[in-house]
This record gives C-alpha cells, sequence and structure tokens, in this order.
C-alpha cells in the first residue's frame, strides 16, 4: 500500500513530463483504490522527533541515528547476462529506447518482414489452456478483440473462478523457452547467438535504460533470476531482446499480457504452428492506437 504526499495532478512537477507521470500513476493504481486520507507524513514527523547526532559523538551513535531514519532493501544484481556501460549504443538501439515514445516499451514499425504475438500463459485448475478457449465459453474470440492483447481482455466476463490469468508486462516461463528454441532456429549461431536485453525506460524514469549483452541460451537462466519468488535482480526480464545482428526483435510491453515477436516469415510461421506456444496474428499495438477496449459486434 504506497502513500504520495501530492496529488497525482502535481507529479509533472516533480518528473517533469506529464506523459511519464500518466505511466507511473497507470502502473501504481492498477487494481488498486486510490484513497485519500487528508494527512500529513508520519515518516516525516518521526523523522523530525528524532534527535539530531550532537557534534563531537562517536561515529557508532551517528550510525544508529541514520538507521533509525533510513531504511535499505539490497537486492543482489547478480545475473547471467553482463551488464553494458550507460554509453553503449546497443547497436544503435539506444536512443529509440530512452525516447519518449518507448516508456512502456518500443514497438518497431518497419525493418521487420513479418510479426505476431506470444500469449501469456492462461491457467484453469493448473492446467494451462489457450486463450480462445477460455473466451469460447463465453462466446468470444481474441479476433473480435479491438485492442491490444492485455489483462482487459478478460474483463467482465464470467469466467471459472479457478482461472489464473496471465502475467502483464513479463512472459511466463514456458512459453519463453519454446519461445527461445525457435529463435535459436533462425539465429546465426543458434542458442549461442550474441544478443541485447534492455529494460523498460518506465522501469527507472529519468535514467538510462539498463541493458546487458549476453547469449541466447542465458535467457531461461536470466529469467529465473528476475522473475519471483527467486528473484536476484533488482529488475524483471528485459521488456527488449534482440541479436546483435538484428534479425529479429522481441518486445514484452509493460502494459500487456503478450509478447510481440518480429522477424522473417520463416520465423513468424513457426511460432505460429508451435504447439507449446499460444501465438496468434494481432493488431499491433500502433494498428490499434485510438481504438477502446471492446470486443467487435458479431453477426449471427
Amino acid at each position: 500500500m504506497p502513500g504520495r504526499p501530492a496529488p497525482f495532478t502535481e507529479w509533472d512537477k516533480i518528473f517533469g513530463d506529464a506523459r511519464l507521470c500518466a505511466a507511473i500513476a497507470d502502473r501504481i493504481t492498477f487494481r488498486c483504490t486510490p484513497i485519500q486520507t487528508g494527512t500529513g507524513s508520519y515518516r516525516l514527523q518521526t523523522t523530525q522527533e528524532i534527535p539530531l547526532p550532537q557534534p563531537g559523538l562517536s561515529l557508532s551513535l551517528n550510525l544508529d541515528w541514520l538507521q533509525n531514519v533510513i531504511c535499505v532493501i539490497e537486492v543482489s544484481r547478480d545475473s547471467v547476462l553482463e551488464l553494458v556501460p550507460d554509453d553503449d549504443s546497443l547497436g544503435g538501439m539506444r536512443p529509440v529506447l530512452d525516447g519518449d515514445e518507448a516508456v512502456s516499451g518500443y514497438e518497431p514499425q518497419e525493418g521487420f518482414p513479418d510479426r505476431c504475438w506470444v500469449l501469456h500463459a492462461v491457467t484453469v485448475r493448473g492446467e494451462r489452456v489457450r486463450w480462445n478457449d477460455v473466451l469460447a465459453h463465453v462466446g468470444k474470440r481474441l479476433e473480435d478483440w479491438q485492442f491490444t492483447p492485455s489483462f482487459r481482455v478478460f474483463e467482465r466476463l464470467d469466467l471459472p473462478e479457478d482461472l489464473e490469468r496471465p502475467d502483464m508486462g513479463e512472459i511466463d516461463r514456458d512459453s519463453l523457452a519454446h519461445l527461445v528454441e525457435i529463435l535459436a532456429r533462425h539465429s546465426p549461431e543458434g542458442h549461442r547467438t550474441e544478443c541485447y536485453w534492455a529494460q523498460a525506460a518506465i522501469e527507472d524514469i529519468g535514467r538510462p535504460i539498463p541493458a546487458r549483452r549476453g547469449r541466447l541460451d542465458e535467457a531461461l537462466a536470466h529469467h529465473d533470476a528476475s522473475t519471483w519468488p527467486d528473484r536476484t535482480t533488482g529488475i524483471q526480464f528485459p521488456a527488449h531482446w534482440w541479436p546483435v545482428e538484428g534479425s529479429w526483435f522481441v518486445l514484452t510491453d509493460w502494459d500487456l499480457s503478450a509478447t510481440e515477436v518480429f522477424g522473417p516469415a520463416a520465423l513468424i510461421a513457426d511460432l505460429l504452428a508451435d504447439d507449446g506456444l499460444d501465438a496468434v496474428r494481432h493488431p499491433s499495438v500502433a494498428e490499434v492506437q485510438g481504438n477502446s477496449a471492446q470486443w467487435r459486434e458479431r453477426a449471427d
């Protein structure tokens, strides 16, 4: 339950960018109910009540006072993928990934012959089911959804109580494993293909996006280190990843429950044909921009 001393309407004075503030507020308030208490900050009040250390006192006393004021949670940054410097151009991709239009994820608009979506896992009673199989029970089809593949697809529908909805902003491990295998078949060095891995700007607003470099076959180990309950990195699995030679590109937008893959037609065909993936053709983020999150009426 996070607290904030200023209303959302004043956040742009702090961050200096209204669009970034809207993205942050949208993530914080997802499935939450904001409550305005009208009270001051109890943390500030508590801090002000702590006596300041007197000059000349021992270092240990000063540290004791500091521990009363600051609580630091340390998270290991260990990862199988090598963190690259902030001035690494990422093969020329850093400017666009750091841009205002890529806050929650960058979607290429050109340079790749084909694309598709890999839908994140949905389970019923612990068993994975395809999105369209779930939607069929309420007379819906994903192709009639006029917006992006996100949690909103399953809103206000009479769905099974034991339905586990797809993860938002992060691909599930099983889908990732199948995706890596197919990408390896369409990569110059197979599983050992060198790739860039970059976070979304929303994870650390105002700073260069953290990025790494490593082999394709290191993806699953990094996923394990980036997801709960065994997370050992301070950030989640990268939103963008692509081979250094640039033949394909993968995006998991922070606001969506599916991963978008761009590449040669043969790669996309293999993804769509793989029984281990729930891969579909669906309009891109850019193609549905301006649409409402609603279903298209079907003619019976």
